[in-house]
C-alpha cells in the first residue's frame, strides 16, 4: 500500500514486481457507512484475525473518462492486516453487493 501526495483520499495497492502497475483503493470505513461485507473464517484465519474488526477493508476505484463518473467495486473488498503485513481480496457472494457502485456522476 502506497499513499501519494495529491492522491488522497486513494490510497494504491502497487504491484511489487511491476513498478507501473497499481490499484486504486479507497478505504471502505471512510466512504461508505452501511457496508459491512461478512469475511468468512477461512479469510479471517488466512488474514491472521479473529475478527473483521482487526482488519482495514479496502474498494476498488474505477474512473469511466467518457461518463465522468467514480465507482468502487463492493462486490471483492481487499482485506487488509496491517499489523500482519497480510492482504488478500475477497469475493463475496453474488448479489449481495454490487460490483459496480458509483460514488460520483458528474456528466449524464
Amino acid at each position: 500500500l502506497c499513499e501519494q501526495g495529491g492522491l488522497q483520499p486513494l490510497t494504491l495497492l502497487v504491484a511489487l514486481d511491476v513498478a507501473d502497475i497499481a490499484l486504486p483503493l479507497l478505504r471502505s470505513a471512510e466512504f461508505l457507512i452501511d457496508y459491512s461485507p461478512p469475511i468468512a473464517p477461512s479469510d479471517l484465519e488466512a488474514l491472521d484475525a479473529k475478527s473483521v474488526d482487526e482488519l482495514d477493508l479496502f474498494v476498488v476505484v474505477t474512473f469511466d473518462g467518457s461518463s465522468d463518473s467514480v465507482a468502487v467495486n463492493l462486490m471483492a473488498p481487499i482485506c487488509m492486516n496491517l499489523t500482519r503485513r497480510l492482504g488478500r481480496q475477497v469475493v463475496l457472494p453474488d448479489g449481495m453487493y454490487p460490483l459496480h457502485y458509483p460514488l460520483v456522476r458528474t456528466r449524464e
